[in-house]
């Protein structure tokens, strides 16, 4: 099972990514879309577990070069236009005890 699992996992995702998958792709309904595409589809890279050092690179790169700024604002805006706003942790937890 150890040895079969990468390689059932490797083939799953390249169907997945391909479209052909009969399970739907729901990360482009999920609001950090943005930031996910702008990982895996600009920068060409991945960040799961292990986190790869080439990945890392890339992505602190991108980073210090303010290539993650766009991704970052369409996290504020919803698919109609409007901002979203982000709750601070404290401010949600008083909101679901209350």
């Amino acid at each position: 099972m150890k040895s079969l699992l990468p390689k059932e996992v490797e083939r799953v995702r390249i169907v997945y990514e391909k479209g052909t998958s009969d399970v739907a792709n729901r990360i482009k309904e999920c609001r950090t879309y943005p930031l996910y595409r702008f990982v895996r589809d600009e920068l060409k890279t991945r960040l799961g577990c292990p986190v790869t050092r080439r990945g890392f690179d890339k992505v602190f790169t991108a980073i210090s070069q303010g290539k993650l700024i766009d991704p970052l604002f369409e996290l504020n805006v919803s698919k109609n236009g409007t901002d979203l706003r982000f709750q601070s942790a404290k401010t949600f937890r008083q909101v679901s005890t209350s």
